[in-house]
Order: C-alpha cells, then sequence, then structure tokens
C-alpha cells in the first residue's frame, strides 16, 4: 500500500517526487503533499525569523561580542541575551548557573543528606543547552580553550559527566564576564 522511507532523502525537495510516486491510494498521497508544503512553509518562516534575529541583534555589542566564542554561534549570542537581558542581576556565578540548570541541589534534613546531589531544575533549560551546543562543538573539533578545559576537568574529576558539566559552567560564565567586562575572546 506505500513504502518505508529510510534516511532524510525523503523530507528533500529534489527526492519527493520519486517517494510520492510510490504511494498508490490518491488520498494518501494527497495527505503526504499538504504535509510537504507545511513542512515548506515552516521552513520559510524559521528562515525569516533567523534573518529578522540577526537584522535586529546589529544594533547590540554583546551580541557580536558573545558570537566570538568558539561553539556559541549567532544564535546562542541571541538567546542568551534575550533571557539573561541584564548581566548585572548575577553578583556571582552560581547565580547564573543556577539559573541555566546548571546548579547543584543538594537536599538535607537536620544536616543529614536526603539522597544524592542534583541539578537544580529550575530555570531556562535553553541555556544550559546553549552551553551544551558550544561543549559538543568543541568535542568535535578536538581543539581550543573549551576542548582543553573540558580534558584538564577530565582529568581532575574522572567522570565525563561531572567534566562535561564543568565545561557548561566555564562557558556561561565566560559568556556573562565577556558581557559584563566588554572584552573580547
Amino acid at each position: 500500500m506505500g513504502c518505508d522511507p529510510t534516511g532524510s532523502s525523503v523530507y528533500s525537495r529534489s527526492a519527493r517526487g520519486q517517494w510520492l510516486k510510490l504511494i498508490k491510494p490518491h488520498g494518501v498521497r494527497a495527505q503526504l503533499q499538504l504535509l510537504y508544503e507545511m513542512l515548506d512553509a515552516a521552513l520559510e518562516g524559521e528562515g525569516k525569523a533567523r534573518q529578522l534575529m540577526v537584522r535586529l541583534g546589529q544594533p547590540f555589542e554583546e551580541i557580536r561580542r558573545l558570537n566570538t566564542v568558539p561553539g556559541v554561534g549567532r544564535i546562542g549570542a541571541h538567546v542568551f541575551v534575550g533571557l539573561i537581558q541584564e548581566p548585572a542581576r548575577f553578583t556571582t556565578q552560581q547565580q547564573l548557573y543556577r539559573y541555566c540548570r546548571l546548579g547543584i541541589r543538594d537536599r538535607s534534613s537536620d544536616n543529614k543528606p536526603l539522597g544524592y546531589q542534583r541539578l537544580d531544575p529550575r530555570g531556562h533549560g535553553v541555556l544550559k543547552a546553549v552551553s551544551y551546543r558550544a561543549w559538543l562543538a568543541a568535542m568535535k573539533c578536538r581543539r581550543g580553550a573549551v576542548y582543553e578545559f573540558y580534558c584538564q576537568s577530565l582529568e581532575r574529576i574522572g567522570g565525563t559527566v561531572h567534566a562535561r558539566l564543568n565545561t557548561q559552567r566555564k562557558i556561561l560564565g565566560t559568556l556573562l564576564t565577556l558581557w559584563k567586562q566588554g572584552g573580547s575572546v
């Protein structure tokens, strides 16, 4: 009755025709055609939103400055500035970490621990994702300050998860410091 596509070619504009030819029932093919039109419209809207974001962010020096941090990029810089809004609101980097869901929550009762330490779930996970993508970019290229910090942290701590979280915190702290001080990388 249909086909079982594998890979991403089913979404590409050039291969759509051959996939649609495999669908015999007219109603199903019409539904798929409508879904393709919706996908195209969504991708066009995303492109326009990205262009608008870049255009509206041009007057802001902090966005240009944060864009220079390896792995952060234009979108990460815009997201960071958009969600932080005012860097002076964080007097310590621990406050920033908690705001970005990278702070450590330690529950206790009568000074006795109630389980393991965990990441605080409050805050903006999108900021945590910005730091994760910057860490991931450093791991892919295997060079640079972020990668070196991760390797040093891994050697000190021994656990990959804790070394990654330390590196993510360092990235966010660096972004905040660059914004506050007006320096460059």
